[in-house]
């Protein structure tokens, strides 16, 4: 009996041991691709003014909504720790608030009054953005059985824009006005950069060969910034994400 127990509590122990090796350091651990697609929530900081010995900040834009669609690449290094790079295609639109874009609006307005006509209504104010992802995640993963893990990750992630344009639309005296352009416009609109920087915190989820998970990016560069010999307008974009996927290993 007691040569029983004793083999009992040493498979037991076996067993667990085996298991805390696999949640930390999973053998069977291997490259992979991977598609993602994803829920985008745009969340743009206020803009910061400085000048004149005063600062403050307005909120010119509004959150808003998108979708991105991509690939990543996992590649073990040690124990369950990964390095994975990726790419995605994003689409992403804003609303426009009408203190932060007077001229945009004013040329509407002036349009209408030429026209004799009192009062207009907007219908339509957004930014819409076209634009590439490339994240370098540094990550962990635990694999607490063999179909699912948890994981935690970070990392920079290179934002490159190829399209940012604005659409107004108002009705006035029965007449529809639309303006509409491109942010990336430097003689008025400033600098509206092209390429910024971006910094990634997430968490997710894999069963067998399908991911879910959150993220959010952090925004470490200027998106926005103008400089005049009166002031300083600066401005961060920042994006919440929810993204499923597929791991074909």
């Amino acid at each position: 009996m007691r040569k029983i127990l004793l083999s009992i509590l040493a498979l037991t122990s076996f067993a667990f041991v085996s298991a805390q090796s696999r949640v930390f350091n999973n053998p069977d651990n291997k490259a992979y691709f991977g598609l993602r697609g994803t829920l985008d929530v745009p969340v743009p900081c206020k803009f910061t003014v400085d000048g004149g010995g005063v600062s403050y900040e307005a909120k010119y834009l509004g959150n808003g909504a998108g979708f991105s669609f991509g690939g990543i690449y996992n590649i073990p290094v040690v124990a369950n720790f990964y390095i994975e790079p990726g790419v995605s295609v994003y689409y992403n639109a804003m609303g426009i608030k009408l203190a932060g874009f007077d001229d945009l609006f004013d040329d509407i307005e002036d349009a209408a009054d030429d026209m004799g006509f009192d009062g207009v209504k907007f219908t339509n104010r957004s930014i819409r953005q076209w634009g590439m992802r490339i994240p370098v995640s540094f990550g962990y993963h635990f694999d607490f059985t063999r179909d699912f893990s948890l994981h935690v990750y970070s990392g920079p992630v290179l934002n490159v824009g190829f399209t940012s344009d604005y659409y107004i639309k108002a009705k006035s005296g029965g007449y529809e006005f639309k303006a509409t352009g491109s942010l990336y416009d430097e003689e008025r609109y400033g600098s509206y950069n092209r390429v910024n920087l971006d910094w990634r915190i997430g968490a997710g989820i894999t069963y067998k060969n399908f991911f879910g998970g959150m993220s959010g990016d952090i925004g470490l560069t200027n998106a926005y910034k103008r400089e005049t010999r009166r002031k300083t307008v600066t401005y961060h974009q920042n994006v919440f994400q929810i993204s499923v996927g597929y791991n074909f290993n």
